[in-house]
This record gives structure tokens, C-alpha cells and sequence, in this order.
């Protein structure tokens, strides 16, 4: 792979994210908000009484398991609704790797409806990662690890290449052959340029802001979904970039 330099991705995916208007509405509906909800249900499972019985107790032991089962079908939904938004990101960001920069015609629904189809593969594919990770460190913990590295494009395969299952994974293990150390060291560098400033705003929001009022910590969920949920979409326009390069470099 031609020497990559870690601001490039992300350059690369902050001048495409201004072309693209179709991202914003993926971000506030299917990044932002998933992100919201699930955070406050985090928060509603530390502080409830109800679940905390359930962490003393065990499931075993409480009758009523209806708020329970709420909550789980609540954040399997608001999950679902977060891949859904990543798996919207992907399919427009798919435009870097076919190099057409130009903004997208198409309107939020249609590429809502497309990108739906990608769900269910995203999903089986990453369940089948995990089992396929956790055979290879049953053998020895370096094999599994290195598995896991290998396949961390993925995702990039199943909408880009419309590719899905194993095939996505032996297609990231391919453009990662040979150049595995330099593939993964960009991404993790990628993800601190990206995350850490979020990070500390959000760990100095907290600070300042939960002693002034006790609904603060139903408050501060949305203000950490408002600065995560847009790092996470360039950090996937700028793994795509990766990707594309690390493909045309076979």
C-alpha cells in the first residue's frame, strides 16, 4: 500500500461529508437519536431500583419480568436503528472507493430503503466474526486477535462490494494481506484524532455539568450522542477511503 498518511482519510471524508447533504439526515435520525436512546436506557438500568433488584437477585429470581423485556426489545430496536444509520453511511460513502465525489441524487428514503437490505448481513456477518474469533483463541489467544484485525473492513465489503458472510470477511482478510500493521495502525490513529477531543469534552461536560441538577444524568446522554455520533461518521467515510486505497493497491 502507498504510504498513507492518517489526516488524508480523514481530509478525504470531511470534504466528501460537505458534498453530501443526504448524510446529515442519516446522522441526526439513524446516529444521533439510536444513540440517545440507547444511552438513556443505560441510565435507566443503573438507576431504577427494578434493575437493580435484578443485578442482586438474578433473573431467576423476579417475577415480573415485563419491564425487562421493554427494555430489551427497546435497545434491540434502537440498536438495529444505529446499524441501520452505519449501514446508510457506508452506502453513500461506497461514492469514495467508485470515485464519484459528486452529491447524491437520490432522496433519504431511497437510500434508507437500500440501505436496509445490508442489515441483515451486517449483522449474521458480524455474529459469524465473533464465532470465528473466539474458535481461533481457543486454539491460542494471538491467532484470534490477528483474526480479528483482518476482518475489521468488513463491513466496507458487504456494502461497497455487495459482498456478505464469509465472503465479506475473506475479502477484508485479502486487501489487509501483506499490509495488516499499516491497515490497523492508521485506523487506530484515525480513531484518536477523531474520538479522544470528544472525549475529554464530554468527560468536562460531566464534570461541570451533573452537580447542578440531579435530571443532569438523563441530560448529559444526549449532549455525549451529539459529539460521538459525528466522529462515528467520518471515522467510516475515513475506513472507507482505507479501504479503497488498500484495494486499488492489490
Amino acid at each position: 500500500m502507498r504510504r498513507l498518511s492518517v489526516f488524508s482519510p480523514i481530509g478525504e471524508a470531511w470534504k466528501f461529508y460537505r458534498k453530501q447533504p443526504i448524510l446529515n439526515a442519516a446522522l441526526l435520525w439513524l446516529l444521533v437519536l439510536p444513540s440517545i436512546g440507547l444511552t438513556e436506557l443505560s441510565v435507566l438500568q443503573e438507576e431504577h431500583p427494578y434493575f437493580q433488584m435484578l443485578k442482586e437477585k438474578g433473573i431467576a429470581h423476579v417475577t415480573d419480568l415485563r419491564l425487562f423485556l421493554l427494555v430489551f426489545a427497546a435497545d434491540t430496536a434502537l440498536s438495529l436503528l444505529l446499524l441501520w444509520g452505519i449501514a446508510c453511511v457506508l452506502l453513500v460513502g461506497k461514492r469514495l472507493i467508485l470515485k464519484r465525489a459528486g452529491r447524491v441524487r437520490r432522496s433519504f428514503k431511497t437510500v434508507r430503503t437500500e440501505a436496509a437490505g445490508y442489515l441483515i448481513p451486517l449483522l449474521f456477518t458480524s455474529i459469524l466474526r465473533g464465532c470465528f474469533t473466539f474458535f481461533w483463541s481457543l486454539l491460542l489467544i494471538i491467532p484470534g486477535i490477528l483474526y480479528y484485525l483482518r476482518t475489521a473492513f468488513y463491513p466496507i465489503a458487504i456494502v461497497a462490494e455487495d459482498c456478505s458472510f464469509r465472503d465479506a470477511l475473506t475479502r477484508s482478510k485479502e486487501v489487509t494481506k501483506g499490509r495488516l500493521i499499516g491497515a490497523i495502525s492508521v485506523q487506530i490513529v484515525i480513531g484518536l484524532i477523531l474520538f479522544v477531543p470528544a472525549s475529554l469534552i464530554d468527560a468536562i461536560l460531566q464534570i461541570l455539568l451533573q452537580p447542578l441538577h440531579p435530571n443532569m444524568i438523563f441530560v448529559l446522554p444526549v449532549l455525549s450522542a451529539l459529539l460521538f455520533a459525528f466522529p462515528l461518521m467520518l471515522m467510516l467515510l475515513a475506513t472507507t477511503v482505507v479501504y479503497g486505497r488498500l484495494k486499488l493497491s492489490r
